[in-house]
């Protein structure tokens, strides 16, 4: 069995440069700076990664929410305050839906780092865009369908813009969907998998659809139903039993590393974890990963954890080969 290892968010930041954004913020130093710190901490969590992920991922130190830079950015776009980013100590900036969504320059380049990338393979995270309707005000749009798959049109063209820019070789994109683990009425799930079909077209590479903070259980036979290759669990939300007996014919993601927690997993006991995951489902492919950003940790943890993530994934190859 194939056994992929990846990230699924944000990467802390040091102390350093959480000073210089905040300086940046008040207008008391040059982006260039900022992107000069950014960019060097970017390159030691891509070396890090390198010790045995199997997909690289920017650690995103410059995108300060999941929806922030298509809030600053696209036409008919701002943000409105803070709320909170579901039960943690976490806030994101509001995206606020006041006109039709237009692109212009192009700007995802400004918040990452594609060319210390360059020549891995590479996993790129964005915003699902059903979730991003549903945790933004909308003050433009009478048809919530209409205004899903404009943010989809502005989504999939801005990572295609990056992706042919660059010349990144993108084996994976993630859509972040924690709203999905809440669940879909019919049309939404119709309209997801339009939004599937779209960026799977525009991108030219398999999709995951990765869910946290929720049981993806109820859930589960509606993502098995979009279209997407990958499907991403919340394994610290979403109990064995209750996947038991699901024939999955996807590829499942599955996040063994909590991001929530200062905990360090061990690696022979979520190996075991992966297994009986992989019993109840009949999956054959597997991808180990985060259940969400690493960033809501302390660096040395994380570090630590990302450490764990690798020592399991060589456990369970041993097991499996």
């Amino acid at each position: 069995m194939v056994v992929e290892v990846h990230l699924s968010g944000n990467l802390p930041r040091s102390e350093e440069l959480f000073r210089l954004i905040r300086k940046h913020f008040r207008g008391k130093t040059e982006w260039n700076e900022l992107r000069a710190v950014a960019e060097r901490e970017t390159i030691e969590w891509v070396r890090i990664a390198g010790r045995g992920m199997t997909l690289i991922t920017d650690p995103m130190l410059l995108w300060h929410d999941l929806f922030r830079p298509f809030a600053e950015n696209v036409k008919g776009l701002s943000v409105n305050g803070l709320s909170r980013w579901y039960d943690n100590n976490m806030f994101y900036k509001v995206p606020l839906i006041k006109g039709r969504l237009e692109l212009e320059g192009p700007f995802l380049d400004r918040y990452l780092f594609p060319s210390v990338l360059s020549g891995s393979r590479v996993k790129l995270i964005l915003p699902d865009p059903l979730t991003m309707q549903r945790l933004s005000l909308n003050d433009a749009y009478s048809d919530v369908s209409e205004l899903v798959m404009d943010l989809a049109e502005v989504i999939s063209v801005e990572a295609s813009r990056l992706i042919s820019k660059w010349g990144l070789k993108v084996e994976l994109v993630q859509l972040t969907a924690p709203e999905m683990a809440r669940g879909m009425s019919e049309d939404e799930l119709s309209l997801v998998r339009e939004v599937v079909r779209l960026f799977k077209r525009r991108l030219g590479c398999p999709l995951q659809l990765h869910t946290f903070f929720f049981s993806a259980a109820k859930a589960l036979r509606s993502l098995l139903d979009t279209g997407a290759d990958v499907l991403g669990i919340d394994l610290h939300a979403t109990p064995v039993s209750a996947l038991r007996g699901l024939s999955v014919d996807r590829e499942l993601a599955l996040g063994i590393i909590d991001s929530r927690s200062v905990i360090v997993e061990d690696p022979v006991e979520h190996a075991s974890l992966v297994g009986k995951v992989l019993d109840a489902t009949g999956a054959k492919r597997v991808h180990l990963t985060t259940n969400t950003d690493l960033d809501y940790l302390p660096m040395e943890v994380a570090k630590e954890k990302v450490s764990s993530l690798l020592k399991c994934a060589e456990h369970l190859k041993g097991v499996l080969a």
